[in-house]
């Protein structure tokens, strides 16, 4: 029979140790988990007993523990491609339409169909963020699926309604503009809590190569035409100011002239009711002197000839 000896004391000192180490340990896990740091592209969603509290923005926050729980949201924005995916060194999907090297186009969501009954393949591009973290958490399962469905079937509905001429050219900011409208719509309607910044049509083109090919002629005579426009714009702009100017500087000539004529006419027919007041008052003094100022203007220009009886030929002078 073994006899084990203990000291009371030590196991009562050991216990007590053990005491305060434990305590210190839910000490430092409550200190630990009572606070957290939220930055600034994120906001924080507290419940407290399962329940929602309040959203954090960014900052140090006190969290009770046990009691209260907290999920951080990225505010950035996401964005992600549509009808279009990039190699990822896996294998490449059934419903592949297309490839590249850098690339394949999904069929199953790239496939449309336009207003005049043919088919193109969309490569869309999607930006979008968060504005209601709450929202975001618990008014949907899956509001990234969702909203990758809203934009599919917008796209799909808008696409349907052009020509397929149109959709390949001169219409593609106008489909994408609408496309983005119609899915915020839809996303306010539904409060999800999120909402599309931008989508960009990355490209649009049939899923025949030859087809493509003709449309990208088409696509550069129209540009092609625009480019001309434009240069003629930019030539009559320059020659039509020229032109205006030249205008403008005859017109102000033509009326300097007009002017000077006026003057000088009004001057002429001052002086003629000058001289024919003083022909009413003596007549022949003015009917002479006006002969005598003739002939002052007259005769020193003239040469007079004179030619005697032997047919000689003289000059006179009259200076």
């Amino acid at each position: 029979m073994i006899k084990i000896n203990v000291d009371m004391r030590s196991v009562k000192k050991a216990l007590k140790v053990l005491k305060y180490v434990v305590l210190l340990i839910i000490v430092a896990y409550v200190a630990f988990t009572s606070f957290y740091t939220v930055y600034d592209q994120e906001r924080a969603v507290v419940t407290t007993f399962g329940r929602y509290t309040s959203t954090q923005g960014a900052g140090l926050h006190f969290l009770i523990p046990f009691v209260q729980d907290y999920t951080k949201v990225s505010m950035i924005t996401n964005g992600f491609t549509m009808g279009w995916q990039e190699y990822e060194g896996r294998e490449l999907a059934a419903n592949v339409a297309q490839q590249t090297q850098q690339g394949y186009t999904i069929r199953g969501e790239a496939l449309m169909i336009t207003k005049d009954f043919n088919f193109v393949l969309t490569d869309l591009y999607i930006e979008w963020r968060v504005v209601d973290p709450y929202k975001f958490l618990y008014a949907s399962d899956d509001p990234a699926g969702t909203l990758r469905n809203i934009i599919q079937g917008e796209a799909k509905r808008i696409i349907g309604g052009y020509d397929v001429d149109d959709a390949l050219t001169a219409a593609k900011s106008e489909i994408q503009a609408r496309v983005q409208e119609n899915v915020n719509a839809n996303l306010d309607a539904l409060d999800i809590g999120i909402t599309v910044s931008n989508i960009t049509i990355q490209d649009i083109e049939p899923p025949s190569e030859e087809v493509s090919n003709a449309f990208k002629s088409v696509e550069n005579a129209r540009q092609q035409k625009d480019t001309d426009l434009n240069n003629a714009r930019a030539y009559a702009n320059e020659k039509i100011p020229e032109a205006r100017a030249q205008a403008d500087g005859i017109k102000k000539a033509a009326e300097a002239e007009k002017e000077a004529r006026i003057q000088e006419a009004t001057g002429q027919v001052a002086r003629f009711n000058d001289l024919y007041k003083e022909y009413i008052m003596d007549k022949e003094v003015t009917r002479l002197r006006l002969y005598l100022e003739a002939m002052e203007e007259i005769l020193p220009n003239a040469k007079v000839y004179v030619q005697d009886p032997q047919g000689v030929i003289k000059t006179l002078t009259l200076d």
